[in-house]
């Protein structure tokens, strides 16, 4: 998963692109979702929330919701580590539902302020 946010007022939340890659036996498995992170708090550790529309692109189209739940620790300013859930609904070709569990870290750069 590689994605890009932009910071939206002053409470640290985000606007977020996310592309999602992984290989199962039969085939590639790619996505790409775009939507909101809201964060609870302002200290050190902090619980987030995401909402997105997400687009599976391959094997087979469907496009829908996506919903994620996660935590986050601030290591510097610039820095954090996360862990989150996320569900998601689909429709296209089929209906689709997946859920998926990952951890992370996010770089942080304030040259856009």
């Amino acid at each position: 998963m590689v994605g890009g946010t932009f910071a939206i007022g002053n409470e640290g939340n985000e606007l977020k692109v996310l592309s999602q890659a992984f290989r199962l036996t039969e085939g590639a498995v790619w996505a790409v979702s775009a939507g909101y992170r809201g964060y609870f708090g302002q200290e050190q550790v902090k619980t987030f929330f995401d909402l997105d529309a997400r687009a599976d692109v391959a094997p087979s189209f469907a496009i829908g919701p996506r919903l994620g739940l996660g935590v986050q620790y601030e290591l510097l300013p610039t820095l954090g580590v996360f862990a989150a859930v996320a569900a998601h609904v689909g429709a296209g070709n089929g209906v689709v539902f997946g859920a998926e569990a990952f951890v992370g870290i996010q770089i942080r750069s304030y040259l856009l302020e």
